[in-house]
């Protein structure tokens, strides 16, 4: 692993926070793609241990492109932003999630 990829992945676990409401994770990849334009496409999966019904996620950044799957079905989430970006799923009954959104100002 080079250093730049060292750094992103460390600035990455900071910049995200998932809020899993009592639930495990059992496996969380992300994967982050530089564009050209300053932006940053990233698709983060989240595995939890057991069925989840609310799954929140945070990002310390505006975002846009806002997808989201939940064992995969697309599903419509609410998008607070505040300090940053917070994406809030409730009502749903599934124990992989996928976050896929377009990141700016990082």
């Amino acid at each position: 692993m080079n250093t730049k990829t060292a750094l992103l992945s460390l600035v990455v676990a900071m910049l995200f926070i998932p809020i899993a409401h009592a639930a495990t994770i059992r496996n969380w990849d992300t994967e982050i793609s530089l564009n050209d334009d300053g932006t940053a496409d990233h698709s983060i999966y989240i595995k939890y241990n057991e069925t989840v019904t609310k799954s929140d996620y945070f990002v310390f950044s505006v975002v846009s492109d806002v997808s989201v799957k939940a064992d995969n079905q697309t599903i419509e989430c609410a998008i607070k932003r505040e300090l940053g970006t917070l994406i809030v799923c409730d009502n749903i009954n599934a124990d992989n999630i996928l976050y896929e959104f377009k990141a700016h100002g990082l």
